[in-house]
């Protein structure tokens, strides 16, 4: 195979995976929609820095050990706690008195690009993920230059689609509408995450 031929198969697979609905997502749409379109882009590089930890694993095979039942279980329960943090932290949110985000419900740029590495970080499902990629779509003779090259289209896929998430959800239009529905988009994103949470929980059983 060459290497436009690998470079175009990583491209869909990895469109797939950062596409599909999960704790990214849903932590990007909603911050987007609570704090606008900067808070997007923070948490979107918080989630590619998450993604360069899970790359390099994978490239050295680190991903191989982290499957192992024992790592994975652990991962599991740590990523089932934050999640379950996050939900208890929607499903306790406060009506504000206005219209306006209360100030103590602001993120700093740095809590939101912590907040999107940590969810990144903690997902159980990106080291199986990687560990296919680098085992069955990667060849073993793979060039330093071509493994690059791929880090860095993946990154940037990452990066353009979770910030076009935030760039949608921050929209006027878009912000107006969630916004008057106020409290209950925090509430039912807490559920979502407890939600994603106690399947996390109950797999690592």
């Amino acid at each position: 195979m060459s290497f436009l031929s690998l470079l175009a198969v990583v491209v869909l697979a990895h469109l797939v995976a950062v596409s599909m609905p999960g704790p990214d997502f849903f932590c990007v749409s909603q911050t987007s929609i609570k704090q606008g379109r900067k808070a997007g882009i923070y948490m979107s590089l918080g989630i590619v820095a998450g993604c360069v930890i899970h790359i390099v694993a994978g490239a050295l095979g680190v991903a191989a050990l982290l499957v192992k039942p024992e790592v994975m279980a652990f991962i599991k329960i740590a990523c089932a706690l934050y999640l379950l943090y996050l939900g208890w932290k929607g499903l306790t949110a406060r009506q504000a008195a206005t219209d306006v985000v209360v100030e103590q419900d602001i993120l700093s740029n740095k809590q939101l690009f912590f907040k999107g590495f940590w969810c990144n970080l903690l997902n159980p499902k990106l080291p199986l993920y990687f560990l296919s990629l680098f085992t069955v779509i990667l060849p073993p003779d793979i060039s330093t230059l071509e493994l690059s090259i791929l880090a860095a289209v993946m990154m940037s896929l990452t990066f353009g689609w979770f910030a076009m998430v935030g760039y949608f959800f921050a929209a006027p239009k878009i912000q107006q509408q969630f916004k008057k529905m106020g409290v209950w988009i925090d509430r039912t994103a807490g559920a979502l995450f407890t939600a994603f949470g106690l399947g996390v929980l109950f797999s690592a059983r």
